[in-house]
């Protein structure tokens, strides 16, 4: 068996060097191919945060606009109740009923009352 020094520094002839420049040249071109893919999805990655981060923006603008509508909705429905709940309301029920039912006969038998 030779010594480790020789074998060492024993110079390789290209037909011992060619399979590793081989193997070699097929690995960095492997490195390139991965990187490029890396760079590819690193540029997906930037675009789909930049649209998380858009869209996490409307998403509260609809929360706040929500919140506000249902602010409103609820203001409308004690405004409702009070105005029912008022005298001026219960005295014109009768007129209102009145209105109904001439519209009613209007629409029943097409104004010919």
């Amino acid at each position: 068996m030779p010594d480790l020094a020789q074998a060492v520094s024993a110079p390789a002839t290209d037909d011992e060097t060619q399979p590793a420049h081989r193997a070699n040249a097929a690995l960095r071109l492997q490195v390139m191919r991965q990187n490029t893919a890396l760079d590819g999805l690193a540029g997906r990655l930037e675009e789909q945060t930049t649209q998380i981060a858009t869209l996490a923006g409307k998403l509260r603008d609809s929360d706040a606009r929500i919140v506000a509508l249902t602010q409103d909705a609820q203001t409308l429905r004690q405004e409702v109740a009070a105005l029912r709940a008022s005298n001026s309301w219960r005295i014109t029920a009768p007129f209102r009923g009145l209105r109904r039912a001439f519209w009613w006969v209007q629409r029943r038998w097409g104004g010919r009352a």
